[in-house]
């Protein structure tokens, strides 16, 4: 919703006639404006992208924790847990890389 807001605000602010002293004004701070929006967006959309690979990681490392409760299991099921746990790692590693 903020970011819509911002960009409306823009809108408003180029539909200032540039031949007045407001809309010279205007076409300043507009300039400015519209960097930091590009810059904001940049960084919500990257926000978004690291949420979503760590809740990834959280799903992996729950289905591990869920599938070694009440051992003792087979090798295989020990397997299947550690590539769970492994799979968390990456995508943790993968959203510090992001930052």
């Amino acid at each position: 919703m903020a970011i819509n807001g911002w960009r409306n605000a823009l809108d408003q602010l180029e539909q200032i006639p540039a031949a007045t002293f407001a809309g010279r004004t205007a076409q300043q701070q507009l300039i400015a404006a519209q960097r930091e929006f590009q810059e904001a967006v940049g960084l919500a959309a990257g926000n978004e992208q690291i949420a979503s690979v760590i809740e990834a990681a959280r799903g992996f490392a729950w289905q591990a924790a869920k599938l070694g409760q009440n051992p003792p299991h087979p090798v295989e099921e020990w397997q299947q847990i550690a590539t769970f746990w492994q799979d968390a790692i990456v995508r943790l590693e993968k959203s510090l890389r992001m930052m």
